[in-house]
């Protein structure tokens, strides 16, 4: 998923909880407010933008299968509800705002839904690999739609440079709730959802690495609680926003 356009800027989030909703920074999260003219009910569980800022996404978990994907290609002065596959949940939208891909809860095969006009078709790519039904958790996509990544709730990141038509899958195991891939598709990004934001996975198909512990300077939360981090550069990053009850040892 990609909730920050490429100036910094601006920020899209989802709130999962039953009064939640999709909020809007303008100001790199300075200050936030309600996007306005999107389904009511709550739970949106996913918020992803193009670059720009141009094309901006978002999913809502309502009731399997009848969950809602709601896109905007005008920077979110409009929006429409998409018509997808039964039961997507997660939806990320590639950088240059001409890829859309999605995972679902339900089906008999775990399909990363990729589009390529605004969602109103979408192409199945099976996840070679992985194991019973419905058992994608999250999905990222670089600038150019090539390069995609799929957790799954058995604890692997399958990752495709092809738009999905081959997979494999590095890692160790674990439940995988925040995915992000760069925008060269060359690294993958990700962090488990067990009650802490780190470690973070930070590699390809062939190296795998992670971020240590340390006294100062780290950031911990329950479940739901998350970061705005951007990469310095010499193995530094710099914590934008953080949400829910995150917290940062100083």
């Amino acid at each position: 998923r990609r909730p920050v356009a490429g100036d910094g800027q601006q920020l899209l989030l989802a709130e999962d909880n039953g009064s939640g909703r999709v909020w809007r920074s303008i100001d790199g999260g300075t200050s936030y407010f309600d996007v306005a003219g999107l389904p009511p009910g709550g739970r949106w569980v996913s918020a992803s933008m193009s670059l720009d800022g141009r094309v901006m996404a978002a999913t809502q978990n309502t009731l399997v299968p009848d969950n809602k994907t709601v896109l905007s290609t005008d920077g979110g002065a409009t929006w429409v509800t998409l018509t997808t596959p039964a039961g997507m949940h997660a939806v990320s939208v590639s950088g240059d705002g001409s890829t859309l891909v999605g995972i679902t809860e339900v089906g008999t095969d775990n399909s990363v839904y990729v589009s390529k006009d605004d969602g109103a078709t979408w192409v199945a790519r099976r996840v070679v690999g992985t194991s019973g039904n419905g058992n994608l958790l999250r999905v990222a996509v670089s600038d150019d739609g090539k390069t995609i990544a799929a957790s799954t709730f058995d604890g692997r990141t399958h990752i495709s440079f092809n738009a999905g038509r081959d997979w494999d899958a590095p890692g160790a195991v674990s439940h995988w709730y925040g995915l992000a891939v760069s925008g060269d598709g060359k690294k993958v990004f990700a962090a488990p959802g067990n009650g802490m934001v780190g470690p973070v996975r930070i590699g390809t198909p062939a190296t795998v690495g992670r971020t240590t512990a340390g006294a100062t300077g780290y950031f911990a939360g329950p479940q739901y609680a998350g970061a705005s981090l951007q990469y310095m550069g010499a193995d530094t990053w710099l914590i934008k926003a953080l949400t829910g009850t995150s917290q940062v040892a100083r």
